[in-house]
């Protein structure tokens, strides 16, 4: 675990008091999780930490009237977290603000805010296209040692990410819970095989979500809030 990377997002216990020295929290911003940490954070002079604690979570799946309305609905609900991207002139006005916080460590917070949108704005596309666009785009690139090089070194960075990945899909099917006894066993075959489309997700739903956030940003298109529709199976079917 990294403790200094830690922030508030969605599910949290906070302290009544810190509450109340922020002044609760926004109501006209969405990532209002995020920015309550960074209030938090100015308003005690950098002495503030989020501490992780160990408890069942119970979320409702998202699930709307039919396939392509839900995957309509993920889609929105990846880029209102984007969004949060917000946060980050917030923040640098407050660092300009404050004057008892070391420039370091506002700086660092700064910088891993912006970081972390940039690679999830273009990780997936860094990783899927653009090892190949020199070539694709000036043929005799090709003809340079780095242009002979570049598909290989691609191809062996893509082969160790394969490896990283089987490793989770087997971390994540030892954690799973017992099956229950309505399930067949072929419902685990679905959890390795919706990893195979993990790449073409991780590009629509992950770096193009992102991107859209920030473009509609820049141009002053502003995201009103949206209420994910959700849904929870209180009775399964013995079929199913």
């Amino acid at each position: 675990l990294r403790p200094h990377r830690f922030k508030n997002f969605s599910s949290r216990s906070d302290c009544f008091q810190t509450i109340v020295d922020i002044n609760y929290w926004v109501v006209d911003a969405i990532p209002e999780d995020s920015r309550q940490f960074f209030d938090s954070m100015y308003h005690y002079k950098g002495r503030f930490w989020v501490q992780p604690i160990y408890v069942p979570l119970l979320m409702d799946a998202v699930l709307d009237d039919n396939w392509l309305k839900t995957l309509k609905t993920q889609y929105q609900q990846l880029r209102r977290w984007a969004w949060g991207i917000v946060d980050f002139p917030y923040t640098v006005l407050k660092a300009i603000d404050d004057h008892e916080i070391s420039w370091r460590k506002k700086l660092s917070w700064s910088l891993r805010l912006l970081e972390g949108h940039f690679s999830w704005a273009t990780a997936a596309i860094h990783i899927a296209i653009l090892g190949w666009m020199p070539i694709l785009l000036n043929p005799k690139f090709g003809d340079t040692v780095i242009g002979f090089n570049l598909p290989t070194i691609t191809r062996t960075v893509l082969n160790i990410s394969i490896v990283g990945m089987i490793t989770v899909i087997i971390l994540s099917l030892i954690m799973l819970p017992p099956k229950p006894k309505h399930y067949r066993r072929r419902r685990y075959l679905m959890f390795i095989l919706q990893w195979g489309i993990f790449p073409v997700v991780s590009l629509f739903f992950s770096s193009i979500a992102s991107i859209d956030a920030q473009t509609r940003l820049m141009f002053g298109k502003y995201l009103e809030y949206q209420v994910t529709a959700k849904s929870v199976k209180a009775k399964p079917s013995p079929t199913e």
